[in-house]
């Protein structure tokens, strides 16, 4: 690591000279870290991190040595002290030391966190730093802060995903609306879409064992097996009991599929209008509470869709500029 004065914003080179071995390996680590979050992040400004890193390092010199310099007359020469510096102030600037710089360097990594965003009428795969394959339906997002595969392995989900999670001495996890998703290597879907009513948060497992719980109860999970699914929605104390499902319905939007299964309306022209990206109005909210089922294996168009919706519910429907307005 270079050592230069701390008007260049590096540490003062008697400071890094006062750390054992293992605390300068250490350090550097931390710096690597440091370039490397700069280099993922050009978004924040240069000269701000200088100023902060210089202003930090200052505080860390003042701290560090106004005990040394209190030992010194002014003409320079050392004066005997009662207080004589110890190995204990040493390990106190490493530690001060280390958390200034993850402080200043860890705004960047909260502030910015790195997210995949996936457009109406697309669907995308993404591979995570730790090999996790995260494939994302229409109008998905998912984000982690810049930490993730190094001290944690938690992502954050608004929309619908399939995880395809390695095996790992540490959990990883997904955070849904106000649920959470644990595992420690498996294959399981996700739906929790923060527009749809209730906000449901609903997870379906593979392969392997899932915990699945509130983050406000953390003490009331429920644990899911192969080919079952539970559902938790905002005020529930813990998601619900696990059932049996079929998988082909649960996950057929991997295959172009459209399943739903006495689902809301409202629900079901939110799912229409990522998958086809448009706007469908409702001319009455009251009319988005009847339900329906409705599978298919390989859609039509959409204009079929909601032909046969409007048909089976007694409403009708005009084509508009974005979409389709429906009313009775």
């Amino acid at each position: 690591m270079e050592s230069r004065s701390s008007n260049n914003n590096i540490p003062d080179k008697r400071i890094v000279d006062s750390f054992s071995e293992d605390e300068r390996e250490e350090i550097q680590k931390i710096w690597e870290a440091a370039g490397e979050i700069r280099r993922e992040t050009p978004e924040l400004e240069d000269q701000m991190i200088e100023r902060d890193l210089g202003s930090t390092w200052n505080r860390i010199e003042k701290s560090s040595w106004t005990h040394t310099n209190k030992g010194r007359s002014r003409n320079g020469n050392r004066r005997r002290s009662k207080q004589p510096y110890t190995r204990r102030d040493t390990s106190w600037r490493w530690f001060l030391a280390a958390a200034m710089i993850l402080i200043v360097f860890g705004a960047g990594y909260f502030i910015l966190p790195k997210s995949y965003s996936v457009a109406y009428g697309e669907t995308a795969t993404v591979q995570l730093s730790d090999g996790t394959i995260v494939e994302l339906n229409s109008g998905t997002q998912l984000w982690h802060n810049r930490l993730f595969g190094r001290t944690n392995r938690k992502v954050h989900l608004d929309g619908e995903a399939y995880f395809i999670v390695p095996e790992s001495d540490r959990s990883f996890s997904v955070q849904a609306n106000e649920a959470l998703i644990q595992v420690s290597g498996t294959e399981f879907n996700v739906r929790s879409w923060s527009s749809d009513p209730g906000q449901p948060t609903q997870v379906t497992v593979s392969h392997g064992e899932v915990e699945f719980y509130s983050i406000l109860s953390p003490d009331k999970r429920v644990y899911l097996s192969p080919g079952e699914s539970s559902q938790w929605y905002p005020g529930l104390t813990s998601p619900t009991d696990p059932e049996p499902i079929s998988m082909e319905k649960a996950i057929g939007w991997r295959n172009n599929m459209l399943m739903f299964t006495e689902q809301s309306l409202i629900v079901i022209f939110n799912e229409l209008e990522r998958k086809f990206n448009v706007q469908i109005e409702l001319d009455d909210a009251e009319l988005g509470n009847r339900t329906l089922t409705t599978h298919y294996s390989e859609p039509p168009s959409l204009e079929t869709i909601i032909q046969d919706i409007t048909v089976v519910k007694d409403l009708n429907f005009l084509e508009t500029p974005n979409g389709y307005r429906i009313f009775r």
